[in-house]
């Protein structure tokens, strides 16, 4: 289910700050069946922040648009909603002041077929990695605790994905469709290349780093050209990136390998890693360790075993009780 992406995308619609690619998704997600009931909530819960629309004087020529809106929108399977006459003149109100979007969704729903736009989401859970194969033959090595998004007309009209997490791409080379990933505030634009995308929810930066080829990396009002070998690193919190040399191009591969690997970083985010990859939650009561920095490889390793080595260079001490890290 996609229904935190349509809430976020329906927000967006709203303050008419939709991009492009966002706008042709937000179509997409509306004329799915299976999110009819979520868009009707959405559409409660919006008549409800704006009353006025309720109450209102109509023109005459405002009543005749709304009143063929309503035409339209209604349906065999809608007319119990004429218990609720001022929710759908309101919706009408709202469908007519924001490009008829919600006429668009009652359309596609009314009317399926089996060309109905719909949008395929591949999820990892913690401790798990997938190999994922698209239409046009690209391969996505996904990472535990990552969502990959993309629609039907993938490789049609556009070659265009959504990721959250992390994932590592061999993409196949199309000069007529630019293979697109939307990582939160970053656009990677690519032709033909691999690259390794980390754009975790709960991280405060976001990478991209390029093996082969050569992408765009757009955010904001900002575009970087990444050459093999670079990395940009984008700061959440700042909005500002920097493009910097990967020391070790490898190393952004390597958990495809089964190697779990830290080059440099702050506990912080190696307890976070680690409870992606083994599918744990860890506590960590001793504050003073979260900004220590580690490197390190471990390949095919149980969990205590990673914390031994790591423990030995730290003084820490943990315990394990089934799914629970406690480290102190």
């Amino acid at each position: 289910m996609n229904e935190t992406l349509l809430q976020t995308l329906f927000k967006k619609y709203r303050s008419q700050t939709l991009s492009e690619e966002e706008r042709e998704l937000f179509f997409s997600l509306l004329g799915n069946p299976e999110y009819k009931e979520r868009v009707e909530e959405l559409i409660r819960e919006l008549w409800k922040d704006t009353e006025h629309f309720a109450n209102a004087p109509l023109t005459s020529a405002g009543k005749k648009r709304i009143a063929s809106v309503m035409a339209r929108i209604e349906s065999p399977e809608r007319r119990v909603k004429r218990r609720f006459p001022a929710f759908w003149a309101a919706a009408a109100s709202i469908a007519l002041g924001f490009g008829l979007a919600i006429f668009y969704y009652a359309q596609q729903v009314k009317t399926p077929g089996p060309e109905a736009p719909h949008v395929t989401e591949i999820k990892t859970n913690y401790g798990e990695k997938k190999k994922i194969t698209l239409p046009d033959g690209s391969l996505i090595y996904l990472n535990a605790g990552s969502v990959l998004r993309y629609a039907n007309t993938y490789n049609k009209q556009n070659r265009e994905i959504e990721l959250i997490g992390e994932a590592f791409f061999e993409v196949a080379p199309d000069k007529a469709r630019p293979f697109v990933v939307r990582s939160q505030e970053l656009r990677t634009h690519v032709l033909g290349t691999s690259f390794n995308v980390r754009a975790f929810g709960d991280d405060d930066h976001l990478f991209v780093a390029l093996i082969t080829g050569s992408v765009r990396v757009d955010h904001d009002s900002s575009s970087s050209v990444l050459k093999p070998g670079e990395k940009i690193n984008y700061n959440k919190l700042t909005k500002e990136s920097s493009v910097l040399p990967i020391n070790d191009k490898d190393y952004w591969g390597l958990w495809r390998k089964e190697v779990l690997a830290f080059n440099g970083q702050r506990f912080a985010e190696v307890a976070s890693l680690m409870e992606k990859w083994y599918g744990v939650k860890i506590h960590v009561n001793n504050r003073s360790l979260l900004n220590r920095r580690f490197t390190g490889e471990f390949k095919d390793l149980p969990i205590n075993k990673v914390l031994d080595m790591l423990s030995k260079s730290s003084s820490f001490s943990y315990r394990i009780e089934k799914n629970q890290v406690y480290i102190k």
